[in-house]
């Protein structure tokens, strides 16, 4: 399951483990079986060291020296790949089987949909922007080492994402600008909330918890804000309520002035944004596969080896293409998406008839029990037939 895997992420016939997020002791018997085999050899063991900011524990990862890099690449090769995901209605799980199906794709890069939008687990990491940041392996910078080479890695960050996706979908094609930019750095700061709130109450409410600092002040659902004064309920937030509505519209405006309406009345079709952006970055994902680049996905950025020779502006073209053939032919898309796991499905269940006819069927389960109680006794029933009695020394060869 991760020979190919640890074949990918050695470097100079060394390889640093990683603890993964699934399949964890598979993983490890994996790691002590080619131990064994004398495949890999411990290099430096983990160590635990102390984190003075967080006041948590981590250790560091051990270190394995590859002693028989062919039996290793056998091993590899032989590794059967499987489909992650089944069909999911609205989805381009397709795109996301190829990609997860990658031999140098890890725990840290396949991704899967999670409440509307696709994602791995490295959306989950730090980078070295932030404050919290150590170097250690759980910054995404650090892994990108690990992952593409030391310095060996492009990022590009696709600008004003969900703008983009609803200026795409009223308009059948792509901005590619900064949204932010025109209309302004006050609108930035509030487009989540304008753009996924769907009331007027909801948007103020919003704006008023943005400006106070707090997000546990809410107005009243009344819409009346005020407080208690010496036993007396006063009114006071009311208008703080009428102004930041004014201020929610103002701000609104601006932004669809640029982007066309908001589509949808509801959050959950809101929220359909998120799935439509993720079908579209993994098309993008499938032209970095095509042109044989490494390459993950972060919500609307996108890291690949510098030595691919793909440049930022090739993805930034490919975001523009991919946008728009999707919209445009989004209904083509989804019936190949079922023509597919139609073929695929009726793939899987040939191959399970064509496995069971291989095995012993149910009824020869009074043959394994017959085998347990007389052992290798050769006077078998009478009425056992040719397959019965092919079954019962076959069971016998084993003991």
């Amino acid at each position: 399951m991760f020979y190919n895997y640890i074949l990918d992420h050695s470097k100079n016939g060394l390889y640093t483990s990683i603890k993964p997020t699934h399949h964890i002791q598979k993983y490890y018997q994996e790691l002590k079986q080619l131990n064994l085999d004398d495949t890999i050899t411990l290099d430096t063991p983990s160590k635990k060291k102390y984190l003075d900011d967080n006041g948590k524990f981590i250790f560091t990862p051990a270190t394995w020296k590859i002693v028989d890099i062919e039996t290793l690449k056998l091993k590899a090769s032989e590794e059967e790949v499987k489909p992650y995901f089944r069909f999911q209605k609205g989805k381009l799980i397709s795109y996301l089987n190829r990609f997860n199906a990658m031999p140098w794709t890890n725990q840290w890069i396949r991704m899967k949909f999670d409440k509307g939008r696709c994602n791995g687990e490295m959306a989950w990491k730090t980078t070295e922007n932030e404050k919290h940041c150590n170097k250690d392996i759980q910054d995404r910078f650090a892994l990108n080492d690990l992952i593409f080479g030391d310095n060996n890695w492009v990022h590009y960050d696709v600008p004003s994402s969900i703008p983009q996706i609803i200026y795409l979908i009223n308009n059948k094609k792509w901005y590619g600008k900064r949204v932010w930019d025109i209309t302004g750095e006050k609108v930035k700061s509030l487009g989540q909330r304008i753009m996924f709130n769907t009331t007027d109450y909801g948007l103020a409410r919003s704006l008023f918890q943005y400006y106070k600092g707090n997000k546990k002040c809410s107005p009243s659902k009344t819409k009346y804000w005020g407080e208690w004064q010496n036993g007396v309920w006063v009114e006071s937030e009311y208008t703080e309520y009428e102004t930041f509505l004014e201020m929610a519209q103002i701000a609104k405006k601006r932004l669809t002035d640029v982007i066309g309406p908001l589509p949808g009345n509801t959050k959950e079709e809101r929220n359909q944004l998120f799935i439509h952006e993720s079908n579209i970055y993994l098309m993008v994902l499938g032209k970095f596969l095509d042109a044989g680049a490494k390459v993950y996905q972060v919500y609307d950025s996108f890291y690949w080896n510098k030595d691919s020779g793909v440049t930022s502006e090739m993805v930034a073209q490919w975001c523009k293409e991919c946008g728009e053939y999707y919209i445009n032919h989004y209904e083509e898309l989804m019936a190949q998406e079922e023509i597919i796991f139609d073929e695929s499905t009726i793939q899987q269940r040939l191959e399970k008839k064509e496995k069971a006819k291989q095995k012993p069927s149910a009824r020869m389960k009074h043959v394994r029990v017959w085998v347990i109680r007389n052992g290798n006794k050769t006077e078998y029933p009478k009425k056992w037939n040719e397959e019965e009695r092919e079954y019962a020394k076959k069971l016998q060869s084993r003991k």
